[in-house]
């Protein structure tokens, strides 16, 4: 994939180097896009097999070289898991902005 596609919502499949390619090996991992910074992309992947994230705190770093762009769930359900993750972020956000002005 090229870092021109790497939209939020955009569902990837991980391919590691050892799969060489093969989108069906079953070390390959599915997930969605969640932001970019520069060239770097951060994504979800689901628990395999199931339609949940594996986690729902940190995005991870993958290598658009890494990423294939294949839809495996359906949009609807990305895009409600992409929503869930963008708000628990921001309550993270805000909560650590709290945080920081007990002593002021």
């Amino acid at each position: 994939m090229n870092i021109e596609q790497a939209i939020p919502g955009k569902q990837v499949v991980y391919v590691p180097s050892h799969a060489e390619g093969n989108i069906d090996h079953p070390d390959c991992e599915e997930g969605f896009i969640t932001s970019t910074k520069g060239r770097v992309i951060f994504c979800h992947f689901w628990r395999a097999g199931e339609d949940r994230l594996r986690s729902t705190l940190d995005s991870e770093y993958a290598n658009a070289i890494h990423l294939v762009v294949k839809d495996t769930r359906p949009q609807t359900l990305v895009d409600a898991k992409l929503a869930e993750v963008e708000a628990q972020h921001k309550r993270m956000i805000e909560a650590m902005r709290g945080e920081g002005n007990h002593g002021m």
